[in-house]
């Protein structure tokens, strides 16, 4: 009897809603309310505090903000979030750029959060 076989397709991240893609003229970055727009086509599904968080970054001049500079407008909040807040929000966007086979990542550096884009 033969295996089925496997898609190399990352999981689906948890709690995303149903993966869309769709031509679109935007130029490159975060598009309202919840997508990200790369090279002609719009991804769509990213939860409010993930699209908050790499909408801050994409803007910010070198794609990194401090932690506590993040607080207000992706968290909420009005102190510095501690790792149990910030890391989730940064893992389940790199759940939606890996999914989406989109070549971007959220690191966390000392008390930066960076946004990064990897060669093709």
């Amino acid at each position: 009897m033969a295996k089925p076989s496997h898609s190399k397709q990352p999981a689906k991240p948890a709690g995303s809603t149903i993966r869309m893609v769709a031509a679109c003229d935007e130029i490159d970055g975060p598009l309202e309310p919840d997508g990200f727009v790369w090279r002609g086509f719009a991804y769509y599904g990213l939860r409010p505090t993930c699209w908050r968080l790499i909408k801050s970054l994409w803007f910010s001049a070198s794609r990194a903000e401090r932690i506590r500079d993040l607080a207000l407008p992706v968290f909420e909040l009005h102190e510095e979030p501690n790792r149990g807040q910030y890391a989730p929000a940064a893992s389940r966007a790199n759940q939606f750029f890996k999914w989406n086979a989109l070549p971007f990542s959220i690191r966390a550096r000392s008390r930066y959060l960076q946004l990064i884009e990897h060669p093709d």
